[in-house]
């Protein structure tokens, strides 16, 4: 029952809505149509109201125009001039000028006026003898002007010839000096080359005197080194007369040569013994100031990434001409060039291209180098620039080959 009873509600409140929504737009279409009716009759009242606008204002331009052709009245504007009033110099309708005659003969004044036509006449007479003095008065006036500018450009033509004189006469004076200062400049370039031919002969005589002593040096040098093998050929062969001598002495002195050297062996090992001790001190001396300088090192590099991140540049110091380094991140300069900036240079190398082609690679030249701040020797490669606190094995191999 419930749900038939919500089902009919439903059923009952669409149909409802459905009328109402029906009568809302019967009711919209009708005020629509009125409004539609209203509008139309407004815009035929429009169009009608504009069409009477539009003729009234075409007669009144056709109206205007033929009052301006025929000269209108200056007081109305609204009438035909026919009167010209002399007291007050206007073209005036016959209406208008009785309207200002009467006031004037009621304040007792003077009203005099004459025919339009016959003003109109006199004054195109009068206008053609002013345009006649107008224009004699232009002619003598241009013909005047056109006087006063040939006297003035006769006047500055010949202060320009006379400018022009005077600019020419200092030309002159500075060619003159000029061909003066290329003549003594020839003088002084000969004399100049002169002094160098006087210099250049000196100096070629005092080569010649220096390359003849430098031979005489060199001949007296070869005849010292003579007498020296003369003298060790003899001593030598004196020398050999000698030997047998001295091997007596020899098998003399052996007995006391073996109880030398035994001493001598013993001594050695005590001394071989005391200098492998010193070499293991200072080697846990050397550990010792290794691991210090890696830990300081790690350290430093930790501070160093902490910093901004900036990159060294090489710049040309325009003084002196040498090349200087300047880092954009620390404003650090030096003269030396840095590790970072030849890491950098190796890694922009470009790899060789093509399956066929053979890398060759150098041998390291490790450098051992003193630093103040850590009181410890690092090591340094020249061609990629790397540095180790330990001494890398082709260091130590050049180090063991030398004290071989």
């Amino acid at each position: 029952m419930k749900w038939r009873y919500m089902i009919s509600f439903l059923r009952r409140t669409n149909k409802a809505t459905m009328i109402q929504a029906a009568f809302r737009a019967h009711v919209a279409r009708t005020r629509f149509q009125a409004c539609k009716h209203e509008w139309a009759r407004e815009k035929a009242a429009l169009a009608i109201q504009c069409a009477y606008r539009c003729c009234r204002a075409r007669r009144r331009v056709a109206f205007k125009r033929w009052l301006r052709s025929q000269g209108p009245c200056m007081e109305c504007q609204e009438a035909v001039a026919e009167v010209f009033a002399l007291a007050y110099s206007l073209e005036l309708c016959n209406s208008c000028s009785n309207v200002m005659g009467q006031q004037i003969k009621h304040d007792e004044g003077d009203w005099d006026t004459m025919a339009i036509e016959v003003y109109r006449s006199r004054y195109r007479h009068a206008t053609k003898i002013a345009a006649t003095y107008r224009g004699y008065a232009q002619r003598q006036t241009e013909t005047q002007g056109r006087r006063l500018f040939v006297a003035a450009r006769t006047i500055q033509c010949a202060v320009r010839v006379f400018a022009a004189g005077k600019v020419l006469r200092a030309l002159q004076i500075e060619y003159e000096l000029k061909v003066q200062a290329a003549v003594a400049h020839m003088k002084h370039r000969r004399k100049v080359r002169a002094v160098i031919q006087i210099q250049s002969q000196y100096r070629r005589r005092r080569d010649l005197r220096v390359a003849v002593a430098k031979r005489l040096a060199r001949a007296a040098a070869q005849r010292q080194q003579a007498l020296t093998i003369a003298v060790f050929a003899q001593t030598l062969l004196a020398t050999r007369l000698e030997r047998w001598y001295r091997r007596r002495y020899r098998r003399l002195n052996a007995n006391a040569m073996t109880i030398q050297r035994g001493m001598w062996l013993h001594w050695g090992r005590q001394a071989r013994q005391k200098w492998r001790q010193r070499q293991k001190d200072m080697a846990k001396e050397r550990a010792i100031v290794r691991l210090q300088c890696f830990g300081r090192s790690i350290m430093a590099k930790r501070e160093f990434r902490a910093l901004k991140v900036g990159s060294w540049v090489e710049c040309l110091d325009e003084t002196s001409g040498c090349c200087y380094y300047y880092h954009t991140a620390t404003q650090a300069t030096s003269w030396i060039r840095p590790p970072e900036f030849t890491l950098h240079q190796c890694d922009d190398v470009a790899a060789p291209q093509g399956s066929n082609q053979v890398q060759h690679t150098k041998e390291p030249a490790w450098v051992q180098v003193w630093d103040d701040t850590y009181q410890a020797y690092y090591y340094v490669d020249q061609v990629t620039g790397d540095t180790t606190w330990t001494a890398p094995d082709a260091w130590e191999a050049a180090s063991n080959q030398h004290q071989t």
